[in-house]
């Protein structure tokens, strides 16, 4: 069996993300990062190790 490739993702929050309400919130910023990433990476056959999310 194959093992499959590793990898972490880093989301980044905007200086222009102005729809966090409160700091414990991910924003809409976040949310669509974490989204576009974690698809990209199952369509590709990475398995998630960890997450990192930079605000």
């Amino acid at each position: 069996m194959k093992e499959k490739n590793k990898a972490a993702l880093y989301l980044r929050l905007s200086k222009e993300d102005k729809d966090k309400l409160t700091k414990g919130d991910d924003s809409a910023s976040i949310q669509n990062q974490r989204l576009l990433l974690t698809d990209y990476a199952l369509q590709h056959d990475y398995q998630i190790t960890e997450i990192y999310s930079d605000v």
